[in-house]
């Protein structure tokens, strides 16, 4: 609610601040440059923002907008790509590398990681390393592929590790 001061600059076009601006007693609106608040007494009296990096407050009975701080994050990055979404410190958001927003690998001879850059890419587990289900067992290759044999102690007594990595008889 406006008191007689406000009341009585509203009507000249001037709010409470002294700035040109329109008013009324039920939820008095001040624009300044652009910018509106509205006057409240408590924070729940201002209007909700629609972003996560700011929030309206309620400081000397006006509502005002205030960022939160550069660098803070409201809420996960998604999708995993090395990421992370952060606040501006103006309002807004923006990317930034996160080594921990590692994507999914589906090669089961690749570990994935992300650079401090926010560049994703893979390292070859290591030879020998099990990837294929205990039906058909499989083997990497040291270089990021899955392939039947690596030598012939893979293979049935009576074949051989082919250089394609298949098991062929002898």
């Amino acid at each position: 609610m406006l008191d007689n001061d406000d009341a009585a600059n509203a009507s000249d076009g001037a709010g409470a601040s002294g700035t040109a601006g329109t008013s009324s007693a039920a939820g008095a609106t001040s624009t300044t440059g652009g910018a509106t608040s509205n006057t409240c007494r408590v924070s729940a009296d201002c209007p909700q923002l629609s972003g996560i990096c700011a929030e309206n407050v309620c400081s000397s009975g006006k509502c005002e907008r205030v960022a939160s701080p550069e660098g803070s994050s409201k809420h996960p990055h998604q999708p995993a790509d090395c990421l992370d979404d952060v606040c501006d410190g103006t309002g807004g958001i923006k990317s930034v590398p996160d080594t921990a927003n590692i994507p999914s690998s589906t090669n089961p001879c690749a570990a994935l990681y992300c650079d401090v850059t926010g560049i994703s890419y893979f390292r070859a587990l290591p030879l020998r390393t099990s990837c294929g289900l205990n039906s058909s067992p499989r083997f990497c290759d040291g270089f990021g592929n899955c392939v039947s044999c690596t030598s012939s102690e893979d293979c049935d007594p009576s074949e051989l590790c082919s250089q394609a990595h298949e098991c062929v008889p002898e």
